[in-house]
């Protein structure tokens, strides 16, 4: 709760949702996380004095040139709340990739992706789609 609140103050937004109990539980049966949030229970800390680990996206991981990503869009459909107290997973599903491409700012591959969010009863929470450019940079 305290992260959700500790987002919330810096967001400023006085939801009941986020701060009063009563209404929290009378309105959605408890507290709940803004949607906002969701994308911070499930990408690592990029950083840690022990090292960070790495982002394990599936754009990252196909086999393509290009070192150099771009995110392009992020599209959320939200189908239930986050409660305090759920376990999240998050499973990302490779959709397509395009044909090699040359933008202004390099060469390379449009990336669609898939993310689903599930809690510990694999209820799904939300779906993301996302396309990310990966390319490599012209020369100077």
């Amino acid at each position: 709760l305290f992260a959700i609140q500790y987002y919330c103050a810096a967001m400023q937004d006085p939801n009941p949702a986020y701060w009063d109990e009563k209404f929290a539980t009378d309105y959605f049966g408890g507290f709940t996380a803004p949607p906002a949030m969701l994308q911070s229970w499930t990408v690592p800390l990029p950083w840690h004095p022990h090292g960070a680990p790495g982002l394990n996206s599936i754009s990252i991981m196909v086999p393509l040139p290009g070192d150099r990503p771009i995110n392009v869009s992020n599209d959320i459909e939200y189908f239930r709340p986050l409660y305090v107290g759920d376990i999240v997973s998050y499973f990302d599903q490779l959709m397509d990739v395009s044909e090699e491409k040359t933008t202004r700012v390099g060469t390379g591959h449009f990336i669609t992706s898939v993310g689903e969010y599930r809690n510990q009863n694999d209820q799904l929470i939300a779906r993301s789609t996302n396309i990310l450019f990966r390319y490599r940079a012209h020369d100077a």
